[in-house]
C-alpha cells in the first residue's frame, strides 16, 4: 500500500513536468507562426518579460500571456513590434514565443523531488530487508531462536522445517504474531516480552487494521503483523495497542537436512 502511495506521488510531482515537456513538442511539430500584439514589458530581477495577446482570430477570449525572452526581442517589443509566437491551432493557450528562453523549473523541481523520494524508497526496502535477514541461534522441536537486528525472538514453526535448521543458518522470511485473545488499547510504550516458549506479549502503535489483521509498530521501528482471527481489535489507530499471542516464523525458504550448519538463502 505504501509502494502506491509512493507511486501515486511520483506520477504526480512528475505531471506538471511531463505536460510542459508535450506542450513544447506539440508547439514544435504542429504550431503555425502568428505575430502577437505587445501589450506591456517589465523588467524583473534581470529577466526581460513581454506581455502579449495572440490575434483574435486565434484567440477570441484575447487572454493576456506573459514570457522571458531574449534581449532583441525585448528591445524589438519596447519599440512598438509585434511579437513572433508560435500557437497549436485550436489552443491557444499552447504557445511560445520565437524568442522565448527555455526555463527549467518544472525539470528542477522534479529532480529534486524524484531524488527525495528515491531515498525514501531505498530507505523503506532496506528497513524491510534489514527485518526479513534472521539467524538461527538455538532450536528446540518446533521452537527456533533467532537474532533479528538488535532483537532475539523465538519463534515457532513446524518441527520438520526446524529440524532442517542449524545454528549459524541465516533464513530470510516474516514473523506474525497469532492473538490468543482481543487487543485492548494499552500504554503508549512499546514492549516485546517472551512468557514462555513462543508465547510474547506485545504492545505498540497500532498502524494498520484490516478486517483480520492488525500491526502494531514497537519503539524501535520494527512493525509487528498480528492475526487476531475471530478476536477483535479493540485500540484505536494511531493508539497502542496490547495482547498476548504466538510468535510463528514463515521461512521465504526453509533449509533442507538436518544439522548441517549450511545456509539458507
Amino acid at each position: 500500500m505504501r509502494l502506491v502511495a509512493l507511486l501515486v506521488v511520483v506520477v504526480l510531482v512528475n505531471l506538471p513536468l511531463a505536460h510542459d515537456t508535450w506542450t513544447n513538442h506539440e508547439i514544435s511539430s504542429r504550431g503555425r507562426e502568428v505575430t502577437a500584439t505587445v501589450t506591456g514589458t517589465h523588467t524583473l530581477r534581470g529577466s526581460r518579460l513581454v506581455e502579449y495577446r495572440l490575434p483574435k482570430s486565434v484567440d477570441p477570449a484575447g487572454t493576456t500571456y506573459t514570457a522571458h525572452v531574449d534581449e532583441a526581442a525585448f528591445e524589438a517589443a519596447e519599440q512598438g513590434g509585434g511579437l513572433a509566437v508560435r500557437v497549436v491551432p485550436g489552443r491557444p493557450s499552447s504557445n511560445s514565443p520565437d524568442a522565448e528562453l527555455p526555463s527549467h523549473l518544472f525539470l528542477f523541481v522534479a529532480a529534486i523531488a524524484d531524488l527525495i523520494l528515491l531515498a525514501i524508497l531505498l530507505l523503506s526496502l532496506t528497513r524491510g530487508r534489514r527485518w526479513r535477514r534472521k539467524t538461527v541461534v538455538a532450536v528446540d522441536g518446533d521452537l527456533v531462536t533467532f537474532t533479528m537486528d538488535d532483537l532475539t525472538l523465538t519463534g515457532q514453526v513446524p518441527a520438520s522445517v526446524a529440524a532442517g535448521y542449524a545454528v549459524g543458518d541465516v533464513i530470510r522470511g516474516a514473523v506474525h504474531l497469532t492473538a490468543e485473545g482481543d487487543v485492548f488499547p494499552g500504554i503508549a510504550v512499546g514492549l516485546l516480552e517472551r512468557r514462555d516458549g513462543a508465547r510474547y506479549l506485545v504492545r505498540g502503535r497500532v498502524v494498520a487494521v484490516d478486517r483480520d489483521h492488525v500491526n502494531l509498530q514497537l519503539d524501535n521501528g520494527f512493525v509487528l503483523a498480528v492475526r487476531v482471527g475471530s478476536f477483535k481489535n479493540r485500540a484505536d489507530l494511531r493508539d497502542h495497542g496490547e495482547l498476548t499471542g504466538t510468535l510463528v516464523l514463515v521461512p521465504l525458504r526453509p533449509a533442507r537436512g538436518g544439522g548441517t550448519g549450511r545456509r539458507a538463502g
